[in-house]
């Protein structure tokens, strides 16, 4: 029993630390792009939008991504999240190439990869529930 048990820690551990290393890379990159938006206008409401559309989404998505993980499996809400989310970046990365880049398109891009983080953290926050132990919890 006590080995099973720290397997599950183990696996939470190892869930926890790609979630933060996916949490800090999401919030440099809205954090970026804001920088971009700014540069690229002057204009400092532009990077409050791009602020704005990345955790505006998730915050507003916060209850329905709850019952959403409560009703579907987890793992693959997870890993849809993980690319969804990067769908959205490499939507910006693709058209930040062409060097044809307008702002509509950089909040679109934000947006999307924000609503598929909003799922991804509903289904982990869930999944602790299941990975630990009360008194691991």
């Amino acid at each position: 029993m006590e080995s099973v048990e720290n397997k599950s820690f183990l696996n939470f551990l190892i869930l926890w630390v790609g979630q933060l290393i996916s949490s800090i890379g999401s919030g440099l990159t809205a954090f970026s792009l804001g920088i971009f938006a700014y540069h690229k206008t002057q204009t400092a409401t532009s990077f409050a939008l791009i602020t704005l559309c990345s955790f505006l989404p998730s915050i507003l998505l916060r209850p329905i991504g709850g019952v959403i993980a409560d009703r579907f499996d987890r793992r693959v809400m997870m890993i849809l999240g993980d690319l969804g989310s990067a769908l959205g970046l490499v939507l910006i990365l693709s058209i930040m190439l062409t060097d044809t880049i307008e702002l509509w398109q950089i909040y679109l891009g934000v947006c999307i990869s924000s609503v598929f983080v909003a799922l991804q953290n509903a289904a982990y926050k869930a999944s602790a529930t299941d990975l630990l132990t009360e008194d691991q919890y």
